[in-house]
């Protein structure tokens, strides 16, 4: 039996995904675990500096040229696993995070792929996916072990603009009702680490995890149940949405081209994590409830 997984580096702990990674590292629950936090910027996050502020004993925090495998090599020094946030124009920093981790003692790499399975028949072409899927090829390169985690959707986005809803009418526009999976940032973080103590277990494993499974049809439904409101629901042109995403072949570089994309994936299946004969591994951590979809549909109407 290898030793177990000690010290990790978060990578990206900038961002708003990465600072629920934080919490997550740091909850008395992890106490096992000590945290590295790699800035790709030199201050930390008025909200993160503030929690961090908080604890007894903060992490160690290390600001990195992302762009530099020998710096990013310095900073993985006695380091056992790494888990990347990293977004945006920042993911493409991935392929110089794994050339330091092979340089380095560590064992373990969970890339910044969560969402949608991007070797699903419907995504397979997306560009929206292009970083991911070079991310992955490298890792396979690679002599390190990886958890690559699919959990679908994050649900605290869904009823936003990005996904075509309008929480003031409320209003939504939907293209096809296909079921999609959905799993909160925070229980992707627990449910993330929850792996990475039992690496052996998932190691070079994709992980597959869904809070909820859900049409666009059951949000509205579950929106009217949580809220007492009647969404005003219009049937998008699917045809003009899809000749519109599939001209895409660039990734996308500004709102409208991730919405469109995003909502392409929703639309033609590409959403759900556990198609064909791939199973959730929800049931492997009997210890994980996620938190109800009431939360989220409270959150998105909080302000209305």
């Amino acid at each position: 039996m290898s030793l177990p997984i000690k010290t990790i580096a978060l990578f990206g702990a900038e961002n708003s995904l990465g600072e629920v990674f934080v919490r997550e590292l740091t909850n008395p629950r992890n106490s096992d675990l000590q945290l590295t936090a790699l800035l790709a910027t030199a201050d930390l996050p008025p909200t993160l500096s503030s929690y961090l502020q908080e604890l007894a004993t903060p992490p160690s925090v290390i600001s990195v040229n992302p762009s530099d495998p020998s710096n990013l090599a310095q900073a993985l020094a006695g380091i056992d696993a790494v888990i990347s946030t990293a977004s945006g124009t920042r993911q493409s920093a991935e392929l110089q995070l794994i050339k330091a981790a092979e340089s380095t003692q560590v064992r373990l790499i969970v890339p910044s792929n969560y969402g949608p399975d991007i070797t699903a028949p419907a995504n397979l072409a997306r560009p929206i996916f292009a970083a991911a899927r070079q991310t992955e090829e490298a890792l396979r390169d690679s002599s390190l072990a990886h958890i690559l985690v699919c959990s679908g959707f994050f649900a605290e986005y869904f009823i936003t603009p990005l996904f075509d809803w309008d929480t003031k009418s409320p209003a939504t526009v939907v293209y096809a009702d296909q079921k999609a999976s959905f799993t909160a940032i925070a229980d992707v973080a627990r449910y993330t680490v929850a792996a990475i103590k039992r690496y052996e277990e998932f190691s070079s494993h994709v992980l597959r995890i869904a809070a909820y499974t859900m049409s666009p049809a059951d949000w509205v439904n579950a929106v009217e149940r949580v809220t007492g409101k009647t969404v005003n629901v219009t049937e998008g042109q699917l045809d003009a949405l899809l000749a519109e995403a599939d001209a895409d072949v660039e990734p996308p570089k500004n709102l409208a081209g991730t919405k469109r994309q995003m909502l392409a994936v929703l639309s033609t299946g590409g959403g759900r994590v556990d198609w064909g004969d791939n199973e959730l591994d929800n049931t492997k951590f009997p210890e994980i409830v996620p938190a109800p979809i009431d939360d989220y549909i409270k959150q998105a109407f909080a302000n209305e």
